[in-house]
């Protein structure tokens, strides 16, 4: 019996051992969000390109652009809009059993991109939130558009009443 417990003993230590030397990576851990697109984590061994990411990073959602808010948003409605994309997405993150980052080469519909960062240096991410894809979320709920660059169109009179027709605001 005392020789099964050394033998335990000793087994638990080399896994812990191993596990130490193979530096496994931790979860990303949600911090904050900017605004629907632009999320704080802390990661542990990301990976983007030939660069391994630790600590607190900002990553921008892969093929998206979200509103942005004031000063940058063009409008109230784009400020608006923006404020309901920051609270859906924290309120998603802080709600998700699990998250996932998965860095991609290609774009949301599948294109292959040459680059892994946004122009600001923001790794290009997909954010998994149980299982599903946060830029997938935000795209039902009409608080994103497809897009690899600034979507102008968040204050086009004709694009809002055509995306959310009257009483459908969010």
């Amino acid at each position: 019996m005392i020789i099964q417990i050394l033998l335990n003993l000793l087994m638990s230590l080399s896994l812990i051992q191993t596990a130490e030397a193979c530096d496994l990576v931790a979860p990303p851990k949600y911090v904050t969000n900017y605004d629907g697109d632009t999320i704080t984590f802390d990661v542990h061994g990301l990976q983007v390109g030939d660069q391994t990411i630790s600590g607190r990073t900002n990553v921008r959602l892969n093929g998206i652009d979200a509103p942005e808010m004031l000063p940058q948003a063009n409008c109230e409605f784009e400020n608006h809009m923006a404020l309901v994309a920051q609270q859906f997405v924290e309120r998603e993150l802080r709600n998700a059993s699990e998250i996932e980052l998965i860095v991609q080469s290609k774009d949301i519909n599948g294109h292959i991109l040459s680059y892994d960062r946004d122009e600001f240096g923001h790794p290009l991410v997909d954010v998994m939130i149980d299982k599903r894809n946060l830029a997938n979320l935000l795209l039902a709920q009409k608080l994103a558009v497809k897009s690899l660059s600034r979507f102008e169109a968040w204050c086009d009179p004709e694009y809002v009443f055509e995306e959310y027709p009257k009483n459908k605001l969010p």
